[in-house]
């Protein structure tokens, strides 16, 4: 994937985020949204306590390109063990569903 392939998803990733509820009001109940980027290793971009509203996660959205190799397995183990945790955001009513994209 070229960089201007890569940078072309983040209008499709925030396309999505402008239809997901965020409830200032009832925190337990808004979306949470993390964001890794991975290539031959994970980086955190943002863990889901960090941002509360779709402006807030759109604008700490844009994450560096990598040109290197794809390691999804390193990706998954992350979300699993570094951002699927208490700490990091996840709640026990959350359902942990992952969108990825990639070339």
């Amino acid at each position: 994937m070229s960089e201007t392939q890569y940078y072309k998803q983040f209008t499709f990733i925030e396309d999505i985020i402008d239809n997901l509820p965020f409830y200032e009001e009832h925190e337990e109940l808004s979306t949470r949204v993390g964001v890794l980027v991975y290539s031959d290793r994970a980086h955190i971009v943002m863990n889901l306590n960090n941002y509360t509203s779709a402006e807030q996660i759109k604008d700490a959205l844009y994450a560096p390109f990598y040109a290197e190799s794809t390691n999804t397995a390193e990706a998954f183990k992350v979300i699993r063990e570094d951002m699927f945790t208490q700490s990091a955001g996840k709640t026990t009513m959350m359902s942990r569903d992952i969108q990825t994209l990639k070339k």
